[in-house]
C-alpha cells in the first residue's frame, strides 16, 4: 500500500549497513503496481486484497 512504501521511503533505508536490505528496498520502491482488469471494467490490485 502507499502508506507502506512512505515509511520505506522515509526510513532512512539508504543508510542501512546491510547491502541486501538496501538492495530489496530498491527493488520494491522501483516496481510497477501489478493490475489486473477483470470485464474490462473493474481493476483488481493488491490493494483490494490487503485493505
Amino acid at each position: 500500500s502507499e502508506t507502506f512504501l512512505n515509511s520505506l521511503y522515509f526510513s532512512k533505508w539508504h543508510v542501512a549497513g546491510v547491502q541486501r536490505f538496501r538492495t530489496s528496498i530498491l527493488i520494491m520502491l522501483t516496481q510497477k503496481p501489478l493490475k489486473i482488469t477483470a470485464v474490462n471494467c473493474v481493476v483488481v490490485s493488491n490493494d483490494m486484497f490487503i485493505a
